[in-house]
C-alpha cells in the first residue's frame, strides 16, 4: 500500500510539473488535462487540499476555452471544501462559478450559483459579499422578467443593508432596483406605495438622487410623458452613469409608455 502511495505521489508530482510547463507554453488545454489527471493522484492518496487546489489550476486554463470543463473543476473544489468545512471558501469558488456562467451568458445556472455563495457568506458573516451575490440574484430575475422575486430580494438587501452603518450607504440602490421592477411589470400603484415604504424605512432615502430618478420615472410613466421620462434619466446619467441593468429595465419601462399627442 506504502509503495502504492509513492508510486501515485510521484505521478502526481510528475503531472503538475507537466501541466507547468504547458501552461507556460499556452497549450491551455493539454495543461488542464495533465492538472487533472495529478489532481486525481492526489485524492487517491487522500491529499484532498492538494488535489483542490491543483483542480483550480486546471480551472484557470479552461475558463476561456472550454467554461463546463472549468465548472466540472470548480465543483469538485467545492465538495472537496464543502466536507472539510472550509465554509467561506465554498463561498469564494461557488461566486467564481456563478460570475463565470455569467460571462459565458448562461444565466440560467448563474443564478443558483449566486443564490448558494450567499446562504455560505451569511453563514461565515461576510454580510457585505452575501449581499452582492444575492443582488445579482435579483438583478438576473429582474431581466428574466421574474419581477416579484427580484422585488423581494432587492427589499431584503436594502433592509438588511439598513441594519449596518458600513453597507446602509448602499441601500438606495437596491430600493431604486425594485422600484424600476415594480414599473417593469406594469404596477404603478405598487411603485408609488413602494416608494412611501421605502421613505419609512430610510428616512434619507427621499434625499437621496436614486429616490429622485425613480419618483421622477414614476410619475412621468403614471401620466405617460415620454419627455418628463428621458429628462430624469438624462439628468440622472449626467451625474451618476447608468449601470447595463438599469438601463435595461429604463428601456423596457419607456418602451410602454405612449406620448400623449395632445402635449
Amino acid at each position: 500500500m506504502a509503495s502504492l502511495e509513492t508510486f501515485e505521489e510521484a505521478m502526481a508530482e510528475q503531472y503538475v510539473t507537466t501541466g507547468n510547463i504547458l501552461k507556460t507554453s499556452h497549450q491551455l488545454k493539454d495543461a488542464a488535462d495533465a492538472y487533472i489527471k495529478a489532481a486525481n493522484y492526489y485524492h487517491h492518496t487522500a491529499q484532498l487540499q492538494l488535489s483542490a487546489q491543483i483542480l483550480v489550476n486546471a480551472a484557470n486554463c479552461l475558463r476561456k476555452i472550454d467554461h463546463e470543463r472549468a465548472l466540472e473543476c470548480l465543483h469538485d473544489v467545492v465538495d472537496i471544501h464543502k466536507a472539510a468545512g472550509n465554509f467561506s471558501i465554498v463561498a469564494k469558488y461557488l461566486q467564481e462559478m456563478a460570475e463565470l456562467c455569467e460571462t459565458n451568458n448562461d444565466i440560467k445556472h448563474a443564478g443558483p450559483y449566486y443564490a448558494e455563495a450567499a446562504v455560505f457568506y451569511d453563514g461565515e458573516n461576510a454580510k457585505s459579499r452575501a449581499n452582492q451575490c444575492l443582488s445579482k440574484v435579483a438583478m438576473i430575475d429582474g431581466l428574466e422578467e421574474r419581477y416579484d422575486h427580484a422585488i423581494e430580494l432587492f427589499e431584503i438587501i436594502a433592509r438588511a443593508s439598513l441594519q449596518s452603518d458600513l453597507l446602509k450607504w448602499g441601500a438606495k440602490n437596491f430600493l431604486l432596483k425594485a422600484t424600476l421592477c415594480h414599473l417593469a411589470k406594469g404596477d404603478i400603484v405598487g411603485a408609488k406605495q413602494a416608494l412611501v415604504q421605502y421613505q419609512i424605512w430610510d428616512a434619507s432615502f427621499g434625499k437621496q438622487r436614486e429616490c429622485m430618478l425613480a419618483t421622477a420615472v414614476a410619475d412621468a410613466y403614471e401620466h405617460m410623458d415620454e419627455k418628463a421620462f428621458t429628462q430624469a434619466v438624462v439628468d440622472y446619467d449626467v451625474v451618476t452613469t447608468l449601470e447595463p441593468w438599469l438601463t435595461t429595465m429604463l428601456l423596457r419601462i419607456k418602451s410602454s409608455i405612449k406620448e400623449d399627442p395632445l402635449k
